[in-house]
Parts: structure tokens; C-alpha cells; sequence
């Protein structure tokens, strides 16, 4: 469990880094830090035997949210239209994972 936290405060970190040195990569380096702390809380939910189906959910949709935003930038800023391509095609590809996911933590 300690290694999780670290991993949280590395992804917290980063995104303060990015925030003041490259701001465009900011909210790509947030979104994979909330879901990370939302794994966080996953795991200690599950240990006390509360696990949350839709914690897990949104872990899954930020954490692909925001590797599709740090794939898009890897092409260009937020600026360009480049950028919004490359992040709406990663959504495109990765939107019906998170929804697969969604019906079967439903059941």
C-alpha cells in the first residue's frame, strides 16, 4: 500500500512540476494523478470490504483520459489542431473500453 501512495505522490508531483515549467502537460499528468489516488482508495476500501464499482470506473476513465491527453501532446500543443485530432481519436479508441467496463461492473 505504501508503494501506491508514493506512486500518487509521484503523479502529484509531476503535475506541479509540469504546472509551472510545461503547463500544456498539466492536465494529462492530473487526470492519471486523480485516478491514481482513486486506485488508492479502491484499495483501502476493498482491505475494510467496502470496494466501490464506481470508484473503480472513474480510476479507469481518468487514468485513459489522461493518456490520451499525454499521447496528444506528444504531437503538438493544446493550441494546434493537430493536438485535438490525435486526443479525439485516442478518446474514439479508448471511450468503449471504459464503457465495457461500465456494464460489467454493473452486473
Amino acid at each position: 500500500m505504501k508503494q501506491r501512495y508514493f506512486i500518487v505522490l509521484v503523479f502529484a508531483a509531476l503535475t506541479v512540476w509540469a504546472a509551472v515549467t510545461h503547463p500544456w502537460i498539466a492536465p494529462g499528468l492530473a487526470a492519471l494523478a486523480a485516478g491514481q489516488t482513486l486506485l488508492a482508495a479502491v484499495w483501502l476500501r476493498a482491505g475494510s470490504g467496502r470496494a466501490s464499482s464506481a470508484l473503480l470506473l472513474w480510476f479507469l476513465a481518468l487514468s485513459y483520459l489522461g493518456l490520451a491527453y499525454l499521447l496528444a501532446v506528444l504531437i503538438g500543443t493544446p493550441a494546434t489542431g493537430h493536438f485535438w485530432i490525435v486526443f479525439g481519436v485516442g478518446l474514439a479508441i479508448l471511450a468503449p473500453v471504459v464503457l465495457l467496463a461500465q456494464r460489467l461492473l454493473r452486473s
